[in-house]
């Protein structure tokens, strides 16, 4: 009896892992494509294949709103996991839009379909690739140092939008989260993506300033 039970458990232990991943995309193809803004306010589509790069974050909580979307700073950065989802965003004709890098399993979302299929609360991060070649090294600068203000230095996240993820027991196709797949009210796509050029605070910039033209009246008297 206690050899079945063991079974048992081991075999719900499994389907529960095996439900563990649910299929997202985040590929866009159209619609309101990736923009970039400079500091100048000189606006375009994020182009060059491989020079911006995207994440997919997820949260299980779901009362995420408005600032909960910046995640600059290592606190609101903790609120938010990794779901391994990647993109990139092509050149061209392909400007703005993003091409979803490897698999598109969102690990930790629970699909439709099964008993614990809850929603996932999620925001997609774009960032120019100069920051760092993969989600984990961006990361760790918020958390450390912070990210490093320069020109031609990107980095942006949509608003926090609702969703499910397909796969689960029938299995559904991958949702792609640009789209409210699931039909369902409160859920869909989470809005514009636009990535901002990071630039120096004011109060950085004036003392930069300032600093500048104490040294030029320095050598004046000198």
């Amino acid at each position: 009896m206690k050899k079945i039970l063991t079974i048992a458990a081991v075999v719900a232990l499994g389907t529960v892992a095996s439900y563990s991943q649910g299929l997202v995309s985040i590929s866009l193809t159209g619609g309101s494509l990736v923009s970039t803004n400079t500091i100048a306010s000189v606006n375009g589509k994020a182009n060059g294949g491989g020079n911006y790069l995207y994440e997919l974050l997820i949260s299980p909580n779901l009362t995420l709103s408005g600032t909960d979307n910046q995640i600059q700073i290592p606190a609101d950065l903790a609120v938010w996991t990794d779901s391994g989802v990647s993109g990139t965003t092509g050149a061209a004709l392909n400007a703005g839009k993003i091409t979803a890098v490897g698999s598109a399993s969102a690990t930790g979302w629970a699909a439709p379909g099964v008993s614990y299929d809850d929603p996932m609360s999620y925001i997609i991060v774009g960032w120019s690739s100069n920051l760092g070649l993969t989600w984990g090294a961006v990361a760790n600068l918020i958390t450390t140092t912070g990210l490093t203000p320069s020109v031609n230095t990107y980095f942006g996240t949509t608003a926090v939008a609702l969703n499910f993820a397909g796969g689960g027991s029938v299995p559904l196709p991958a949702i792609n989260l640009w789209s409210n797949s699931t039909g369902t009210p409160g859920y869909g796509a989470p809005g514009a993506l636009v990535l901002q050029e990071i630039v120096p605070e004011p109060t950085t910039m004036a003392l930069v300033g300032l600093g500048g033209l104490s040294l030029l009246l320095f050598r004046r008297r000198k």
